[in-house]
């Protein structure tokens, strides 16, 4: 019989926190699930941690990659593999709540028309403290399509639970895979997030400023496809163009200035509008593209008021 949900995980060299992940995942009071676990070809000895857990839990299945291929084709192996009626994504390091996954196929089985459901995150450091709760996303649908389409973050890619009708990952996206696929899981059903902060994602401090570079421009490429699917029903990657992704040492330096500036709006006072307000300015002076983000997510916000996103499918 196969299980109800399949959870997906891709992980390359995770030794350190992989271990407290597969036990965090099997502590779930929901249990008919198969826990899919892809190592990418790992030089460390995530494989051997992985192999104690499946070893004991016939729910912790190992697929061991030949060649290191990336998350995203990793992900995808995994999306073949998976047996469940939805899938759960989650990263070596994450940690979830352990009612979380049961509240999400409760909700899932009890509203049909939705096809997503994420939940609200605490963000923690590598020791487990608290540093912040995400509070802000939108939990209904129609509030959740007007940020999707005006750039505002929307479900945290550990959080989601989705139907599996086998929507895969696009190869093309490095980074922001996660943001690609929700903006196609936009025309297949409503979308939800619950309002608790169920997901635990660690804020690593190897998260690099090079990483982030690359990242915002495979964004704004999902946003440019994401309004072309509104308008014709399809995107240009959907018809074979091909993206070219920028590698520029010297807009790399100015993305690292300005981004340290970004950096540190999360430490000044909520109360200090100005020097919250002064460091975003210096940040897009420093970095014209930040500037372009913002104003097209400014016009975004004025453009939806005309569009009921709500009614697209």
């Amino acid at each position: 019989m196969n299980p109800k949900v399949s959870i997906l995980m891709g992980v390359y060299n995770g030794e350190k926190a992989i271990g407290e992940t597969i036990e965090n995942v099997l502590s779930q009071t929901f249990g008919d699930f198969e826990f899919i676990i892809v190592d990418d070809k790992s030089t460390d000895f995530t494989q051997d941690v992985i192999k104690k857990y499946s070893a004991k839990d016939s729910r912790v299945i190992l697929t061991k990659n030949k060649t290191n291929i990336g998350l995203t084709k990793s992900l995808n192996l995994g999306i073949d593999l998976a047996q469940g009626d939805y899938i759960a994504r989650i990263d070596a390091g994450d940690l979830w709540d352990k009612e979380k996954l049961g509240k999400q196929i409760k909700f899932l089985e009890e509203n049909k028309e939705y096809v997503v459901c994420g939940t609200r995150t605490f963000y923690v450091n590598e020791k487990g403290k608290i540093l912040s709760r995400s509070s802000d996303e939108s939990i209904e649908d129609k509030d959740i399509r007007r940020d999707l389409f005006c750039r505002k973050a929307i479900f945290l890619h550990p959080s989601i639970v989705f139907r599996n009708i086998k929507i895969y990952y696009r190869e093309f996206f490095k980074y922001s895979q996660d943001l690609d696929l929700y903006a196609r899981l936009f025309f297949k059903g409503k979308l939800y997030c619950l309002p608790e902060p169920l997901t635990y994602k660690v804020v690593s401090s190897n998260l690099t400023i090079e990483k982030k570079y690359y990242q915002r421009q495979y964004q704004n490429i999902a946003y440019k496809l994401f309004r072309e699917r509104i308008k014709c029903g399809k995107d240009k990657l959907d018809m074979g163009k091909i993206f070219v992704i920028k590698k520029s040492k010297i807009g790399l330096r100015f993305c690292k200035l300005a981004t340290s500036f970004l950096f540190a709006k999360p430490r000044i006072s909520k109360k200090s509008f100005i020097l919250s307000s002064s460091c975003l300015i210096l940040a897009c002076l420093l970095y014209p593209p930040f500037m372009l983000d913002y104003s097209k997510r400014v016009a975004n916000i004025f453009f939806c008021r005309k569009l009921k996103l709500n009614s697209i499918k």
